[in-house]
């Protein structure tokens, strides 16, 4: 495998970004891996270091009930510790035990053997900063067909591209999910503050706005961040997405002293619309538009729609 194709992969990951669906990415990822590697099988799983357990898990050509079973397992597999000790390498059973010890090993008899797996190679990714844990692992159902150092050279390159492209694409359908705010920085936890996908920009935030704390979780509790954020100039939006919360945190501007109603008045106006057209499109009449518009002016200290619309590009760019 040469580096132009692995470059081209690489691009195709990344700008598969924004077409291929949330629920869909890690499967056709894996698709576009078997490019550049082969394998027969493959298990794509994502964590946190805070509980040591993987929360989601993307398989290919190997049953789900694998991925339960590794993790029941993971004290008597030999991977385990040589993972933690070398993450972002990509480590063969072979290197850790040979094959004789390992095609008698419990591990291989109980879980491997039953699914038709006979070679494994395996990778842990750590980020240390947002503690997020990634494992990803390739599997060959001929015994007579090892993995070689090409191959771990091609699996530890793709890694880093896969995760980013993956975290990428998750905040991308959050985005969809639940707009933006000028200048926001996005998370996605559960109720406990363990993420599950994360900006390092938003880790940024949370180690200004609260210095000396861990910040590889929430730094607060979800129903109490709108109000301990907002003492260090910052709005905070949550809107929960099945058991995950998508956290949305942005430096307070102008415009955040104003209603939904306020705001939605100002984006109409500033688009230049008429009283008449920006009523017709909020259900109001045109008199309420005005009534709006007179307490907006008050709010922000402005005369003018010109100035209205320069205060809106400020807080926007």
């Amino acid at each position: 495998m040469n580096d132009p194709e692995l470059d081209a992969l690489i691009g195709r990951l990344y700008r598969a970004t924004s077409s291929v669906e949330l629920d869909r990415y890690r499967g056709w990822a894996l698709q576009q891996l078997q490019e550049v590697v082969a394998f027969d099988g493959a298990v794509w799983s994502s964590g946190h270091i805070s509980t040591m357990r993987f929360h989601t898990h993307t398989l290919q050509g190997v049953p789900r009930q694998l991925a339960e079973d590794l993790i029941r397992l993971r004290e008597i597999n030999p991977l385990t510790d040589a993972l933690l000790d070398r993450p972002g390498e990509p480590i063969d059973m072979a290197e850790v035990i040979d094959d004789a010890a390992f095609y008698r090993s419990e591990i291989y008899r109980v879980c491997f053997q039953p699914r038709g797996i006979e070679r494994i190679l395996s990778s842990l990714h750590l980020d240390p900063r947002s503690g997020l844990i990634t494992l990803l692992t390739l599997y060959r159902f001929r015994r007579e067909e090892a993995f070689t150092q090409q191959d771990k050279r091609v699996q530890q390159r793709m890694l880093y591209h896969l995760l980013n492209a993956a975290s990428h694409n998750c905040l991308l359908h959050l985005d969809r999910h639940q707009p933006a705010n000028p200048g926001s920085v996005t998370a996605l936890c559960d109720q406990h503050g363990i993420y599950h996908e994360v900006q390092q920009d938003f880790i940024d935030c949370m180690e200004q706005c609260f210095p000396g704390e861990a910040v590889s979780r929430l730094p607060f509790e979800i129903e109490r961040g709108a109000a301990e954020l907002e003492s260090q100039g910052y709005c905070m939006q949550q809107e929960q997405i099945g058991d995950l919360f998508c956290i949305d945190v942005w430096p307070r501007g102008p415009l955040d002293s104003l209603t939904l109603r306020e705001r939605q008045v100002v984006d109409a106006i500033c688009r230049g619309q008429t009283f008449k057209e920006t009523a017709r499109q909020l259900g109001l009449s045109p008199s309420t538009v005005s009534n709006h518009l007179y307490r907006i002016y008050q709010k922000l200290g402005v005369t003018s729609r010109n100035e209205l619309a320069t205060l809106m590009a400020q807080q926007v760019s």
